[in-house]
């Protein structure tokens, strides 16, 4: 018998070592046996007891003679204890399952706390006072389990810092940004710090229509636009309210771009294969310095550039780039819209095939032979390129572009 491992079972080491010396018969009276284990007799006397109810020995004959009970089979007496232990843990668990939900639903009935008012008619509950709010934004955070949407005007929100640690713990989380607040150093910084902690980030030109936190597809909280500390942010749980928010907040992040990457309409003819950082495109500024050629000039709506005489037009494919004097004076241009590079093609299917192997962050980080904070970043640009919001669809995405076989 392996010492120790009958306690899961419910029965100790005083069971376990009369157990096996039943089996032995290495003792035929309680005293007897008593003596050989080195307990008390009335101790005995429990383990014994504790065996046969437990099914491991069958009552000693005739009861009052003072003989030991007959020990069952292990083989058959284990599995039947086993099989026992299963159900109750699965009773257990279901009266955790049943005490969750009772807490989910205390969760979304009335409550007062401090610094916040009764829940309001409709599933919509008051918060009020700068400290509550938070608190309420921490707790509504720490308890994600499938995603994490924010969308603020303010770079600066502490609830981005939840939001990014939860992120950090493997939890998606999605953020749209104000473009009018990441124009400064800081806003740059700001920005590049959150999306190193593995959320997905993206910024409005056109700015953000409220703030919102949303939780799981079954909670959004509104905060106040200003911190005053009469201010008083929304919980949202009823189904009619939220569902009208969540959509906003899809149509918000579609046409919104990953910082330094305006999004462009389809069909215009400018170049949407800029780099993430590049120079004086970043968050949507127009780029300075000398205009690509072709390009039209932002401040100049009307402006006509001479083009080359095999510029591309509306109806012509534009021509394989070549190297020349005449681009060797201008400097190297930005590759035209298109297949990506090889090398850039062979890193995106490279991290394709980790994630399809199932690994996680830390793994595909030390397989790459990078920090795990840049794995997270990669993962998050890769996901942007296929606009895919789960691992999940980016890989079906990838398949279907033929960056990954079926």
């Amino acid at each position: 018998m392996i010492q120790g491992e009958w306690p899961p079972l419910g029965l100790g080491e005083a069971e376990e070592r009369a157990y096996e010396a039943l089996l032995l018969e290495r003792a035929h009276r309680v005293e007897e046996l008593a003596r050989l284990l080195g307990l008390p007799p009335r101790q005995v006397h429990t383990a014994l007891a504790r065996l046969v109810e437990s099914g491991l020995a069958r009552p000693a004959e005739p009861p009052d003679a003072g003989g030991l009970p007959h020990p069952t089979a292990p083989e058959t007496a284990l599995r039947t204890l086993i099989h026992r232990r299963q159900a109750e843990l699965h009773r257990r668990s279901a009266e955790l399952a049943r005490l969750r939900l009772t807490a989910e639903r205390l969760a979304e009935a009335s409550w007062t706390g401090p610094g916040q008012a009764a829940r309001g008619v409709g599933g919509v509950e008051p918060v009020t006072g700068v400290r509550a709010i938070a608190e309420r934004v921490g707790e509504l955070v720490a308890g994600a389990g499938r995603e994490v949407l924010v969308m603020d005007d303010r770079p600066d929100a502490a609830w981005l810092d939840l939001a990014a640690a939860r992120a950090a713990e493997g939890v998606p989380v999605r953020v749209v940004l104000d473009r009018a607040g990441l124009g400064c150093p800081a806003g740059r910084r700001r920005t590049a710090a959150l999306t190193g902690r593995g959320l997905r980030l993206r910024t409005a030109a056109a700015g953000v229509p409220t703030r919102l936190v949303a939780v799981d597809d079954r909670v959004a909280l509104l905060p106040p636009s200003c911190g005053a500390p009469g201010a008083y942010a929304l919980v949202v749980a009823e189904a009619r309210l939220r569902d009208a928010l969540l959509p906003l907040f899809e149509a918000v992040w579609s046409g919104a771009s990953p910082p330094g990457r305006p999004r462009q309409a389809s069909g215009s003819g400018a170049d949407r294969s800029r780099p993430e950082h590049e120079p004086g495109g970043e968050y949507g500024r127009p780029q300075r310095g000398p205009a690509r050629e072709g390009a039209r000039p932002e401040h100049e709506p009307g402006a006509h550039r001479p083009q080359p005489e095999h510029a591309p037009g509306p109806d012509r494919a534009p021509p394989e780039r070549r190297p020349g004097p005449d681009r060797a004076r201008r400097g190297a241009e930005p590759a035209p819209a298109g297949p990506e590079p090889a090398a850039a093609g062979e890193q995106q299917r490279e991290l394709l095939s980790l994630l399809a192997a199932g690994l996680k962050d830390e793994a595909i980080a030390r397989r790459l032979g990078v920090h795990v904070h840049t794995a997270r970043r990669r993962i998050t640009r890769l996901l942007d390129a296929l606009d895919a919001r789960t691992r999940f669809q980016a890989g079906a995405r990838a398949t279907a572009r033929g960056w990954l076989q079926p």
